[in-house]
């Protein structure tokens, strides 16, 4: 399997199916994910606060925003009219983003919740366990499979491997002057600022982003290469500075042909895994990786998130399969089932699907033991 690192698979028994009613809650039946509570849609309420329902059933107040249910439809020209002046976000969206296209009202929208590092991340890092590369639950154990990352990114599992030599400062030189075509001096003042072999993302787009159909064939490739590096900072191999970007991915983009052959998501499930184990460390305060898919597999698989809540949860709350209805459109990925080993330029992690079947909806065996550690 090209851009994998190939190890003595494990065999998987075709076992009865998890039955789909023990899936989860599915969205047509009313429920709604909040912050570490199971919120059920309501027609109306008494009061100012909406009742909920928590894990255990029982009614209580709560001030956290519910999605409700209303006959009535206000008469507004325009969703934002029904937002209070404290729901529009005075502040920059998401690390500071700003344009035309970024929603003003970002706080009060049920994503806000789930990009809460606080809440969701650094619940489920505590529960990380780097020799098996999975979230140690009460009942088992669970991660983001090949098959989750072809999902919620749609990017290649397979493909060459995402593997390249490292580079030394006079190297990173070189490669930045012949693929993005800028001066050596200004290759090598950007690369000092950054304090290593990489680049600043702003620098990228401050010097790239006025390309044009009138510029010759070489800007444009450069420009392309640019935007690609861009996009590979801002996403898959997001460093704990989030401002930054290393220059040795630029060595993939040399041929602008062969940038989908990779196997881009295997890497970034790689890189991922490398930097959760990092973060379980007690003196590491911050965590690198892309954030957006950990919480998106988090947002589909669980409905409570806080931590007195996945401390009780039992495993007919999981929503083991939560693409089962989506299969026509996202056909299961068979490399899920592959045992063994994912590479991302120097790092090497081992992937172990034959430690949560249940998430390809089979019965969970018992578990053999983890890969040896890579050094």
């Amino acid at each position: 399997m090209v851009g994998l690192i190939r190890s003595p698979a494990s065999t998987f028994r075709e076992e009865e199916s998890i039955d789909s009613k023990q899936q989860g809650r599915s969205k047509e039946e009313g429920v709604n994910r909040g912050k570490g509570l199971c919120f059920e849609r309501v027609d109306e309420f008494d009061g100012d606060e909406p009742v909920v329902n928590d894990i255990d059933g029982n009614e209580e107040q709560t001030n956290i925003p519910t999605v409700e249910h209303h006959t009535d439809i206000p008469d507004v020209d325009h969703p934002m009219d029904m937002l209070s002046s404290s729901e529009v976000v005075a502040t920059p969206f998401l690390r500071g983003l700003v344009g035309p296209s970024i929603p003003t009202n970002f706080s009060c929208h049920v994503a806000a919740k789930i990009w809460n590092n606080e809440v969701v991340v650094s619940t489920f890092v505590e529960r990380w366990q780097p020799e098996t590369n999975s979230f140690h639950m009460p009942f088992g154990e669970m991660f983001a499979s090949l098959d989750d990352v072809s999902t919620i990114l749609g990017i290649p599992m397979t493909g060459t491997s995402v593997s390249t030599n490292n580079l030394s400062r006079d190297e990173a030189v070189k490669v930045l002057v012949k693929l993005l075509g800028v001066s050596k001096d200004d290759a090598v003042v950007e690369l000092k600022e950054a304090q290593g072999q990489l680049v600043p993302l702003e620098w990228l787009h401050e010097n790239f982003q006025s390309v044009s159909n009138a510029d010759s064939n070489d800007f444009i490739h450069y420009a392309a290469r640019a935007y690609l590096l861009l996009l590979l900072g801002c996403t898959l191999f997001v460093d704990k500075t989030t401002i930054r970007v290393s220059v040795v991915y630029l060595k993939l983009l040399e041929d602008l042909n062969l940038v989908h052959s990779y196997a881009w998501g295997a890497a970034a499930l790689a890189f991922l895994y490398k930097q959760l184990g990092m973060a379980t460390k007690s003196t590491v305060r911050q965590i690198a990786g892309y954030m957006t898919l950990l919480e998106a597999w988090i947002y589909e698989h669980f409905i409570c998130l806080l931590q007195e809540e996945l401390d009780r949860l039992e495993a007919h709350e999981v929503i083991w399969d939560p693409y089962i209805s989506k299969r026509d459109n996202h056909p299961f990925a068979e490399v899920a089932y592959y045992t063994g080993l994912l590479k991302c330029i120097d790092i090497v992690e081992p992937y172990h699907p034959d430690r949560f079947l249940r998430q390809f909806g089979r019965m969970q065996t018992i578990l053999p033991p983890p890969l040896s550690p890579v050094s």
